[in-house]
Formats: C-alpha cells, sequence, structure tokens
C-alpha cells in the first residue's frame, strides 16, 4: 500500500488474536501512556484547564482554539476541516467511532482524546508504531472527505505482534483499512479549505499572526496544481498524492504543529514585526514551506540585496551578496507573472571578473501562477540530469548549461530557455 513503514519482523514470527473494539482503544492507550512523560501529560492539562485534571473531563472545541490562537478559524469552513481532523485523531485506531453532534462548537474533547492527538501529532505517534507520512496524509485525506454515510465496524478485531507480545499496529488489518474507511475522494472546495488553514499555519512560528493574513495568490497557485482540469469536481486520492509528491511534498507538515503552542509554550514568537521584503512576502514563505523546511533557513529581518533598491547591476550584486562573506540562503526572481525562488544550500561565489556570480547545490521552485519545482536536489525522482545547478549572473559563456541565467543588468533571465524580462531581484 505504500503507506507503512518498514518492518523488519519475520512474517513467521508473528502472531494474531481477536478482541473487541473496546480492548483495542484501551490496548493503544497503554501504548500511549508508557510512550509520553508525565511533564508532557502534565503540560496538556495545565494548558487546557489550568490545572492537573481527571482523563474524562472536557473541554468545548472552541474553547481549545480559543487557546491555541486560532478562533478565527472557528468563523469559517476551516473551523469544520480541522474539527474532522483532530476528532477523528482522537478516536484513532478506530475512526469510525468518530461521532458528530452537528454543533463543532459545543463538541468536547477530553483530556484522554487531547493526550492522543498530541501524542500522535507533537510526539510523532505515528512513525512511533511504524507509519510514515503518507499513511497520514492518506488519513487525513480520509477523515476531510469523511461523509455522513455509515461505516460498517467491525466488532472483532486482528491484533499482530510478535514474539515478545509487542503489537505491531502498523501491520494490523483494521489500520491499513483506515477502519474500513474507502472514501478515496475530496471535493474541491475541502482541499482548498485544507490549504487555507495549512498556510498559515506554516509560518506562524515566525509570525502568530498568521492566520490574519489573506493567502488569496497563495491558496490559488497551490489549488491549480491539484485541480489539473477536474472543473468543479472531486479529487481523487492516487492523483492528489502523484501531484503531492510532485509540487508540495510538505504540505501537510505543518499538521504536525498544531501543538507548538500547548507544549512549547517558553518559546518566544515574533508577535510584532513582518520581516521586510518585497517579493519574499510571509505568504510566500508559506507557499515555499511547502517544499522545503523553512525552519533551515536563516530568516532575516530584510532583505540582503534588493535590486530596486540597491540598483539593478553585477557590482551591486556582488557587493551585497558575495563581498564581505555575506551568504544569501534565497534567490528570488520577479517578472511578468511568474515569481521563481532559488533556495540555496552552498556558498557564493564570483569570479575574478566579477561578471559571472553562482551559488552550487539549489533548489528552484516556480512559485506562481502554478507551483512547480524545477530542480530538487533532495529528490532523485527530478528531471534535472545535474545534481547541482548553477546560477550564473552576466556571463554570455557558461561554462555548462545552467536551469536560470541572468545578464549584467539583472532585468533579464533565461528560465527553462525562455527569456523574459525581471521586474525585480532579491536576496535574503
Amino acid at each position: 500500500m505504500g503507506n507503512t513503514g518498514s518492518v523488519n519482523e519475520d512474517k513467521g514470527m508473528l502472531q494474531s488474536d481477536r478482541s473487541n473494539r473496546k480492548n483495542v482503544k484501551k490496548l493503544f492507550w497503554k501504548h500511549v501512556r508508557s510512550n509520553m512523560s508525565n511533564i508532557e501529560l502534565i503540560t496538556i492539562s495545565t494548558f487546557s484547564f489550568g490545572c492537573i485534571k481527571e482523563l474524562n473531563d472536557t473541554i468545548t472545541y472552541e474553547e481549545l482554539m480559543n487557546k491555541l490562537g486560532m478562533s478565527i478559524i472557528l468563523d469559517d469552513e476551516r473551523g469544520d476541516i480541522v474539527y474532522k481532523i483532530l476528532k477523528g485523531l482522537s478516536n484513532w485506531p478506530l475512526i469510525s467511532d468518530f461521532h458528530h453532534s452537528g454543533d463543532r462548537q459545543y463538541d468536547e474533547f477530553t483530556l484522554n482524546e487531547l493526550i492522543i492527538i498530541v501524542y500522535l501529532l507533537y510526539c510523532k505517534g505515528f512513525k512511533k508504531v511504524g507509519l510514515d507520512d503518507e499513511y497520514v496524509i492518506r488519513l487525513i485525506f480520509k477523515l476531510i472527505s469523511k461523509n455522513s454515510e455509515s461505516i460498517e465496524k467491525e466488532d472483532e478485531i486482528d491484533i499482530i505482534f510478535n514474539k515478545k507480545k509487542k503489537i505491531l499496529w502498523n501491520l494490523m488489518p483494521i489500520i491499513q483499512s483506515y477502519d474500513n474507511n474507502e472514501n478515496e475522494e475530496l471535493g474541491i472546495n475541502e482541499m482548498e479549505t485544507l490549504i487555507k488553514f495549512l498556510l498559515p499555519l506554516s509560518i506562524n512560528s515566525i509570525y502568530n499572526k498568521s492566520f490574519e493574513l489573506k493567502y488569496k495568490i497563495e491558496n490559488r497557485n497551490i489549488i491549480r496544481c491539484f485541480i489539473n482540469g477536474n472543473g468543479n469536481g472531486n479529487i481523487n486520492y492516487q492523483s492528489f498524492i502523484k501531484t503531492y509528491r510532485e509540487t508540495t511534498p510538505l504540505l501537510i507538515n505543518p499538521i504536525y504543529e498544531i501543538f507548538n503552542s500547548m507544549m512549547e509554550s517558553n518559546n518566544e514568537i515574533n508577535t510584532n514585526t513582518k520581516p521586510e521584503y518585497k517579493i519574499l512576502t510571509l505568504q510566500k514563505i508559506a507557499q515555499i514551506s511547502t517544499v522545503i523546511d523553512i525552519k533551515s533557513l536563516e530568516m532575516k529581518s530584510k532583505a540582503i540585496y534588493r535590486g530596486s533598491r540597491d540598483g539593478f547591476s553585477i557590482n551591486s550584486f556582488t557587493m551585497k551578496v558575495v563581498d564581505k562573506q555575506r551568504k544569501g540562503k534565497i534567490l528570488c526572481l520577479s517578472g511578468n507573472d511568474t515569481k521563481i525562488v532559488v533556495i540555496t544550500d552552498g556558498e557564493w561565489e564570483s569570479s575574478h571578473r566579477g561578471h559571472r556570480v553562482s551559488c552550487l547545490e539549489e533548489s528552484i521552485v516556480v512559485i506562481s501562477p502554478q507551483q512547480r519545482v524545477i530542480s530538487d536536489n533532495n529528490n532523485n525522482n527530478n528531471n534535472n540530469n545535474n545534481n547541482k545547478s548553477t546560477i550564473i549572473i552576466g556571463d554570455t559563456s557558461p561554462p555548462c548549461t545552467p536551469i536560470i541565467t541572468m545578464d549584467n543588468t539583472l532585468e533579464r533571465a533565461v528560465i527553462d530557455g525562455v527569456s523574459v524580462p525581471l521586474a525585480e531581484v532579491e536576496v535574503v
């Protein structure tokens, strides 16, 4: 199925037993409890209730979102999507036990359920039971596409364990079948709503008012990748996961960070100052986060170089970016309706003539009007035969064929063999 982690167990040594749904939930709770520290449990309780509470004490969904600083999503369809995800996870592995009261504002989560959700997301619980990210992606896909039709529940469940009596959750049929949930299609509106939640969540650690920003262009760019001529129809999971791997391989990752403010309350979050960029706005950073881990970047308060501010010339570029050992991590090009972002892993270099500036080892992404990964050195399936690409500026006779070439004035660039005028060049 391609959704479980690697299994090193000898199939001949596996054993199985049958149990009822109630006992399976007890067994999973035992697993959760043994993999979480007392400090983590206390943190969840005190954040949610202000003190240590009993496992069956409850908090409403509205109160939980308020405490997480996400009350704004309660006013639109994002509130429904997030509720479905959290409530479904709180019942994992038996997600068919998820019941909706009809008014999510008053639906409640027990402390027990919150602990399970935090374990699965913040504590990377899925990986601890041998399930990979694509299992989680498919699970979320099914949870938010879940319709009102009842799913036939299995009363007797096969439990798989090894000779040491350790339960192998990832091999259990009920988990591999997502508790018999066969939903494999997602409405375009639901997909767009999910993206509207994930983008602000992805930069919430940079700017904690991220949910107040508008992401209209970025939402449109990403949803276009998944529609592919479907019009107003549905998105099939197989089509979705293919596009996901090729264009937005980290789109779902922010879901693991929903409870960061709960579990990392001592972390300081920039609440007042937005980074000073022109091309690379916070919204664009959110879109870039669907391709790379933005936490690995050193996000400066302002751009090192900006053409409109520092001059469109190779000398200005060299002085600001290359000289004095300055190391820009992101090269942004803006021209016509296209924006190119180059994530650099290497150091900028300059020839003795000062006409050629290059930086090796890049991931190059078209972020507008339709997101597309041109070159990703971390992806062995990319179409570029060169493992290292070179950005060359102002050299009419480059030693190799780069993906992007810019002239001395930095006013034109050749991108994928097409010459385009540049309105702006920025290095962060």
